[in-house]
């Protein structure tokens, strides 16, 4: 099952492209440790929005471990590391988390590569405790609706994630803007999504912490 860990980065302002040189050093490293790279940048998010999510796909966590203790090993990574983190930092790191990938069909979705310009939308949901098996069937049927305006769907559950430890994350993905356009017209055309939310609303048995909008970035 796919495993991924999320960095997120605030960026220090007017050194974006100073920080962006050091995500593409990045990149290279742990894509030749095996790792999947993908670089996000918050669009619409609130407090969060400009924010950058590095994002480093596994197959397992076999391979994650295996990962980890390649780049500890790596004396690039430790170069970069230590002199992104001297002296003013073009960045300042606000969060580390470890998302098990879930899937509303009983199966991972898989890695996923890189598409500069892809979007997503990804809704952080929290399970009230005691029910969770009606907050994942809601998830499936969800997860059904959002595939059928042609979006990628993934769920992810955060098992390391300081407060959010065991919040789950559902991720739309789609080619770019306008596609994204496209979806939310077929979904808010009929009524079946308006009856859903209500549902899901009155049920009581899943909260929605956040809706955000990404944008894949084009790195390396």
């Amino acid at each position: 099952m796919t495993v991924a860990t999320v960095t997120q980065w605030s960026v220090t302002p007017g050194k974006l492209q100073e920080f962006m040189p050091n995500v593409a050093q990045a990149k290279k490293i742990h894509q030749r440790h095996g790792g999947q790279v993908r670089v996000l940048q918050n669009s619409f998010g609130g407090e969060f929005t400009g924010r950058i999510s590095y994002v480093i796909e596994h197959a397992d966590l076999a391979a994650f471990a295996s990962f980890s203790h390649k780049l500890q090993a790596d004396a690039e990574w430790q170069k970069l590391w230590a002199n992104a983190n001297s002296g003013s930092p073009s960045g300042t790191m606000v969060g580390n988390s470890l998302l098990n990938e879930l899937s509303a069909n009983g199966g991972g979705g898989g890695q996923s590569n890189a598409r500069p310009g892809a979007v997503f939308v990804v809704a952080v949901l929290r399970p009230t405790p005691g029910r969770m098996q009606e907050s994942q069937a809601s998830v499936t049927e969800a997860s059904r609706m959002l595939t059928a305006t042609g979006a990628k769907v993934r769920v992810w559950q955060a098992t390391l994630a300081g407060a959010q430890a065991g919040t789950v994350l559902v991720t739309s993905e789609l080619a770019d803007i306008s596609s994204l356009g496209t979806a939310l017209q077929k979904l808010q055309s009929g009524s079946e999504w308006q009856q859903f939310q209500q549902r899901v609303g009155a049920a009581g048995h899943t909260t929605l912490v956040s809706q955000s909008l990404f944008t894949e970035l084009a790195v390396g």
